[in-house]
């Protein structure tokens, strides 16, 4: 689908089919923004749609995976470390947007100053090499909608997924942080109780449907509540600097289970 008006920002979420190498049928969800002039608005690859959505496609696979006798579904962990990537790349892909938008719009449609503010505290974060919880936070403290509240359920989920991931991706046998915040949505009946397991590894009980369910839906949320605390600047919706990250991922057909 592409969505197009002249000289404003244009967005084309592809929903082409593509046949992976294992002959399964794969909608990618890459996102190209841009303009028809290219001094108007240069062509901008985003992916954090794309990965998004493989989290969540992780995420099923593991609900049909645990239909076996006593599985534990590798496909939950891949929820996990795509679900924070994808996270991750949102935060930064859309400070990159932004400030290129703020740039290339100043002289018809000038992009508010709280998304300006936005787009430099994050990148403010990243020079400094920040993580990626910080830079949700710094950037909703220059939005209108106001700052993540930290002790909420929203972002602990958020701060939870991003440390699962870096125990994940950093592992170390002597390092606790993987059992710490496994435990943690264990009692939340999420992961499995080491009780019932005998004493598995951390690891081993993220293997279940519910934890991929849990990153997937994490990651979506803490996006979207992120957006909603933009301004909406414009009346007419093609006008809107976010609209076309909005929609794509509260409407795309990829979310409907999870």
């Amino acid at each position: 689908q592409q969505l197009r008006e002249r000289g404003r920002s244009r967005i084309a979420c592809s929903g082409l089919d593509f046949w992976s190498s294992s002959g399964s049928r794969r909608s990618v969800g890459s996102i190209l923004l841009g303009s028809e002039s290219a001094r108007t608005m240069p062509s901008v690859h985003l992916h954090h749609l794309h990965l998004l959505l493989m989290a969540h496609g992780a995420a099923k696979r593991s609900v049909e995976d645990a239909k076996r006798p006593n599985a534990l579904t590798d496909d939950a962990l891949i929820a996990i470390v795509v679900a924070a990537t994808a996270a991750e790349a949102f935060i930064n892909e859309l400070a990159y947007y932004l400030r290129l938008l703020g740039d290339t719009r100043a002289d018809w449609a000038p992009v508010e100053s709280e998304l300006l503010a936005c787009a430099d505290v994050v990148n403010e974060v990243e020079d400094r090499r920040g993580p990626v919880t910080e830079k949700y936070h710094a950037a909703s403290r220059a939005l209108p909608g106001g700052a993540f509240d930290k002790g909420a359920l929203a972002f602990q989920d958020f701060a939870c997924l991003v440390r699962l991931r870096n125990a994940i991706v950093h592992l170390k046998p002597e390092a606790t942080d993987g059992q710490k915040w496994t435990d943690v949505i264990a009692a939340r009946g999420l992961a499995l109780p080491l009780s019932s397991t005998g004493h598995l590894p951390w690891l081993d009980r993220l293997l279940t449907p519910q934890t991929g369910a849990w990153a997937a839906r994490t990651a979506r949320n803490i996006m979207l509540q992120l957006l909603e605390k933009a301004p909406r600047q414009y009346d007419t919706k093609g006008l809107d600097p976010l609209i076309s990250w909005e929609e794509p991922l509260r409407n795309h057909a990829g979310f409907a289970a999870n």
